[in-house]
């Protein structure tokens, strides 16, 4: 992965996804970035967004 956060990408699959996805990810590459929505505030710490990676 070009930004080399992978535990954080892997962090944002489902749990039940989790187990189906390779220990070593460091074959991906992102390559765009793109906010579709801006963010939305869930509550007072977290909030929500839609992008297109």
């Amino acid at each position: 992965m070009r930004w080399g956060y992978f535990e954080t990408a892997y962090g944002y699959l489902h749990p039940d996804r989790r187990r189906e996805v390779p220990q070593h990810m460091d074959n991906l590459r992102i390559i765009g970035y793109e906010a579709v929505e801006a963010p939305r505030l869930l509550d007072e710490a977290s909030a929500q967004q839609l992008v297109r990676i």
